[in-house]
């Protein structure tokens, strides 16, 4: 049996796909079987898999289409120890494999081990996904990713290596949100950790059609709900009857923040910038609040808003996890 099995989903991806599936045969690891799970494809990508007859490649169908179909489909096929996964319109540096299934080797308590990732956009609108991946790439540590998991996935799904072992938790789920996130929150409200090598694994590549940027189940208001039901599974058992803050303050914030209400989380009031009166929510100014039994969720979208309140919770020697959360 391979040491890792490459698992990726493919529906109509034939302006991307050779460069995709050359970035996995060129890996300078070669213990791997590459399994390519073509999600009903109607250009010509069917025809491009077929010209591949290189062993290391199964190709296969899912009963049904749809992304989660195709890939659980994928994971039940799999022989190897370790998952890496991939998509179509991306790819893997050559010393890929190799490192990441080093550091799953010598390390077991690392469940899921990720890297560096290149944003490459083709397109203007690229600002929030260049500073996504900046994000993402600063978290290095199992405690960084875990601190900063309702902000956005800690992680490039593409750029992933996990291992198969985790999948008594469950494989992908079909719901109306996005899968690969509420994977991870999974994953780690389970207690997995996650690490990234400080090596650059994988060329993402930001189109215009991706499904993060077309589909529905990544909208502000699908991942707010995920995001809002893997923080109330931590609250209930962490909230040690601490009032619970929202900074932020707006119609965006309220619709953030409002996932809240459906599992049960009562929210003390919110904290702005401003003095605000004539208002019924609870609002106080930000150097009002007594943090000693109080616990924030900062709902601040703007990113040079992130980084005061981020730079005045260090001047006030809070930290995440104990003391907040960003939520965006």
């Amino acid at each position: 049996m391979p040491v890792v099995s490459v698992l990726m989903a493919v529906k109509n991806a034939q302006a991307t796909l050779e460069r995709s599936i050359f970035s996995i045969l060129n890996q300078t690891f070669t213990d791997f079987e590459f399994i390519i799970v073509d999600d009903y494809s109607s250009d010509k990508t069917p025809a491009i898999l077929a010209e591949f007859k290189e062993p290391e490649i199964r190709i296969v169908r899912a009963e049904k289409p749809g992304l989660v179909n195709a890939l659980n489909h994928g994971l039940n096929q799999i022989t190897g120890k370790y998952i890496a996964r991939m998509d179509a319109d991306d790819k893997s540096h050559p010393e890929r494999l190799k490192q990441q299934v080093k550091v799953l080797d010598r390390e077991p308590e690392i469940g899921v081990v990720s890297g560096l990732v290149n944003h490459i956009s083709t397109h203007k609108k690229q600002e929030g996904y260049a500073a996504h991946v900046h994000l993402i790439n600063t978290l290095i540590s199992p405690e960084e990713h875990f601190a900063n998991r309702f902000r956005d996935s800690p992680v490039a799904n593409p750029s992933a290596m996990f291992r198969k072992s985790l999948l008594k938790y469950g494989n992908y789920k079909e719901f109306d949100g996005p899968e690969d996130y509420e994977f991870w929150l999974r994953l780690m409200q389970n207690g997995i950790r996650f690490k990234k090598i400080d090596y650059q694994v994988l060329d993402w590549y930001d189109y215009p059609d991706r499904l993060t940027r077309t589909s529905g189940n990544y909208s502000m208001e699908a991942l707010s709900r995920i995001k809002a039901r893997y923080f109330s599974m931590w609250w209930k058992v962490n909230n040690r009857d601490r009032e619970l803050w929202i900074w932020g303050y707006g119609k965006e914030v309220f619709n953030k923040s409002k996932w809240l209400k459906e599992y049960d989380i009562n929210v003390t009031g919110y904290i702005d910038v401003k003095n605000r009166s004539g208002t019924t929510r609870k609002v106080i100014y930000y150097e009002q609040i007594e943090f000693k039994n109080a616990f924030t969720l900062v709902y601040v979208s703007d990113r040079l808003g992130q980084q005061k309140i981020s730079n005045w919770f260090k001047n006030k020697g809070l930290v995440p996890i104990s003391n907040f959360y960003f939520m965006t």
